[in-house]
């Protein structure tokens, strides 16, 4: 190529640029001012990495939590109970009484330490008012009495230092048995003085205990792993056989003074969702 078709030749390259860079400015003349500075544009796209970073450990974090809580829960302990009745169920001027057999089975996969539990029983409440026909009742609240039940055993182990056992050990699969009673106070029925005023006594009416009994058991562990608790409960009617009764089932009445076989006795599920919780 001579040198002055080389000369042309870059003439008309540097001729192209010019006009390139010409058409370029009248376009940004035209619509550059709808458009954002270059510096805006890389902080916003800075800005949208770094907020699709944080959602992503967000959501990390919230897969490992879940990991960490079903591994958890596939390794702790998990107490399952049996309860078994018995003696008789004895009613007189002074309270009642039965005895309980408990069974705790850990069908976990790590020991269940301080395995403390027990039963109470809580007799249905006739208030009445000598002055009135009404005869109110008082039925138990179920889950209210469970829970009650429940707080009062953790208030209960909350007072043993750490590092001090109270309860049982029960190792994966194992059971251990234990024997207990529940009563029936009768000083708690209140019953008003002949020698009262008459006003008084809507003020202070007499309470009965009647049918049904509800039997709460609530067992308080802990696991090998953590030291939190973790707890179940169970609640039942106590029911007896009955031949005149339709169903051949009823509940046992405390204010009836009588010893009934523990053969003709039995637990019945209260109404409620269930009869047990777990916490």
């Amino acid at each position: 190529m001579s040198q002055k078709e080389e000369y042309y030749r870059r003439k008309e390259a540097q001729e192209g640029r010019r006009n390139e860079k010409a058409s370029n400015r009248r376009w940004y003349k035209r619509f550059g001012k709808w458009l954002p500075e270059p510096n805006l544009i890389i902080q916003f796209l800075l800005v949208i990495c770094t907020g699709g970073l944080i959602a992503i450990g967000y959501f990390q974090s919230l897969i490992l939590n879940k990991t960490d809580q079903t591994l958890r829960a596939i390794q702790r302990p998990w107490i399952s109970i049996n309860l078994e009745i018995t003696s008789d169920f004895t009613s007189d001027e002074k309270g009642a009484e039965i005895k309980f057999r408990y069974i705790f089975k850990n069908v976990g996969n790590s020991p269940a330490l301080n395995v403390f539990g027990f039963a109470r029983i809580e007799p249905n409440i006739r208030q009445s008012f000598p002055s009135l026909a009404a005869t109110p009742m008082f039925h138990p609240d179920v889950q209210g009495e469970l829970k009650a039940h429940c707080a009062r055993i953790t208030e209960l182990t909350s007072r043993a230092p750490d590092d001090w056992f109270f309860g049982d050990i029960i190792y994966p699969g194992e059971s251990i048995v234990t024997n207990d009673r529940a009563t029936i106070d009768r000083s708690k029925e209140v019953t008003n003085p002949p020698d009262i005023p008459s006003w008084t006594l809507l003020m202070r009416p007499e309470r009965k205990f009647t049918a049904p009994i509800l039997i709460t058991f609530c067992v308080d562990y802990q696991a090998s792993l953590e030291p939190s608790h973790h707890q179940t409960a169970h609640a039942y009617y106590l029911t007896r056989k009955f031949a005149d009764v339709p169903g051949g089932i009823a509940y046992v009445d405390p204010g009836e003074y009588e010893t009934i076989p523990a053969t003709e006795l039995g637990l019945g599920a209260p109404t409620i969702y269930g009869n047990q919780y777990a916490n």
